[in-house]
């Protein structure tokens, strides 16, 4: 992780599953404080950056890496449109990409239909909030969704769970045969499933408890509705918390995905339009920038 910013903050107490008073009371500060952070509205120091995350039971990681922006590209992008478009973007590249993987093979995998189970869910009022790649697609992350996957955290009702079977039935889900069985260290929370959804080409995997986050409840309230599918609105986890479900993920593809999620987040909260932007000119090709009237 390397916000330093007050959304650290808020990160780190939602792992920690504390309210802003909760974590104001830890501190010795006014909840006030605590909002002021989170918000933006005023800057914490390191100290105090250093003293919140230590009252949720964590730590402030620090180290340095190579400033990589190959990405910012695509992700400006992205930003720059719809969410739907965003996730017809990137689900268009990812199938485009298996495709040329399976070139010359016998037998070519069917193109990942995510929306047709999205509308599934929605028809069926699936009350769930969409996590995973397609939900950080959404929110600008340019990593491509190869995983095939739709990963949903469900309400816990058991109404839901109803709602929900019924929704697998009709997609013609079949539970996956190859069930979770890594390490007992590295095992998912109990109640995780996947269920193939060959027809679609997809693998909807259901997380009740995604990494760092304490269900749909807490998800819920980040979550903002997307106008993805004609069946209704489908609840999107927040870009912060898809952060913090990477960064406490131990799976290898969302801890790849983390510095993407965070640069996104960087790019949103500094967005700059598109005529304003200053473009990144490679090295020795300046004069030739500069000639052409561009600046950098």
């Amino acid at each position: 992780m390397t916000i330093l910013d007050g959304s650290l903050v808020r990160v780190a107490r939602l792992r920690a599953g504390l309210t802003q008073r909760e974590l104001a009371a830890r501190l010795g500060l006014p909840q006030s404080s605590v909002a002021r952070w989170e918000s933006g509205a005023r800057h914490p120091s390191v100290e105090s950056l250093q003293s919140a995350v230590g009252a949720c039971g964590l730590e402030i990681a620090v180290g340095l890496r190579a400033i990589d922006r190959s990405n910012d590209s695509r992700t400006w992008e992205l930003l720059d449109i719809e969410p739907a478009e965003r996730l017809m973007r990137q689900v268009a590249a990812a199938n485009g990409t298996r495709a040329l993987r399976s070139a010359g093979r016998e037998s070519v995998p069917d193109g990942f239909s995510p929306l047709i189970v999205l509308n599934s869910l929605a028809k069926g009022q699936v009350r769930h909030v969409l996590v995973g790649r397609l939900a950080e697609n959404l929110r600008g992350s340019p990593a491509m969704p190869v995983e095939s996957e739709v990963v949903i955290c469900p309400a816990e009702e058991i109404e839901n769970r109803l709602a929900l079977d019924a929704a697998l039935r009709a997609l013609g889900a079949h539970r996956s045969e190859a069930q979770f069985d890594p390490p007992i260290d590295q095992r998912p929370l109990p109640g995780a499933e996947r269920w193939e959804l060959p027809e679609f080409g997809a693998t909807l995997a259901i997380e009740p408890q995604p990494p760092g986050t304490h269900g749909y409840v807490d998800l819920n309230r980040g979550a903002s509705d997307e106008q993805l599918v004609a069946g209704g609105p489908t609840q999107v986890a927040g870009l912060l918390d898809l952060i913090r479900i990477a960064d406490a993920s131990i799976d290898l593809p969302d801890r790849l995905g983390l510095p993407l999620l965070i640069r996104a987040h960087e790019l949103t909260t500094h967005f700059v339009p598109a005529a304003e932007r200053l473009i990144d000119v490679p090295e020795g090709l300046e004069e030739l920038f500069v000639s052409r009237g561009v600046t950098a």
